[in-house]
């Protein structure tokens, strides 16, 4: 069934979906993104590229840092990780089908499609010398909380989230 696919070009619009009970609704944040890369594994695609405003993964946001630019290559990992720690351009979510089966993934820029982009695969870069980037999470809090006794610990937690999620 995937070959008869090969010779057409679809569209797709991304970003909606289905509740179990048929309601439509949104994929949320990189829904787009991530039916991309769900549809590239199910037609079994031999690349996935992402357009967007950048040309590709940055050494470290641009609006902070100046002198950043694109990188050429990151792992799967890298991306999961810069996506854990702050990086908007990707969600774990659209990585997934990406890693299941080994597709590469393009970020390019909409404006220089020219430029080469960022691509983000299995190998990533192979010069372990080259950086990768730089991101930041901001307006966080780091609660530090120790427990003299151990039998405590749960009920401690539980009434510190508690109150964490009371409080907002």
């Amino acid at each position: 069934a995937r070959d008869a696919w090969r010779s057409l070009v679809t569209v797709h619009t991304g970003y909606l979906g289905q509740t179990s009970d048929g309601r439509t609704t949104t994929l949320g944040r990189i829904g787009s993104d991530y039916t991309s890369t769900m549809l590239a594994r199910g037609l079994g695609a031999s690349g996935v590229t992402i357009w967007t405003d950048v040309s590709g993964v940055m050494t470290a946001d641009p609006d902070i840092v100046r002198d950043s630019y694109p990188l050429e290559r990151l792992s799967y990992m890298e991306a999961l990780e810069l996506a854990s720690f702050g990086a908007r351009m990707f969600h774990p979510r659209t990585m997934i089908p990406l890693i299941d089966s080994g597709i590469p993934l393009r970020i390019r820029n909409t404006f220089t499609p020219e430029a080469p982009g960022t691509k983000v695969d299995a190998t990533g870069n192979e010069d372990e010398d080259s950086p990768t980037s730089v991101t930041s999470l901001e307006n966080l809090a780091l609660i530090d909380i120790q427990v003299r006794r151990l039998g405590t610990q749960l009920r401690v937690a539980e009434r510190v989230q508690r109150t964490l999620d009371r409080s907002g």
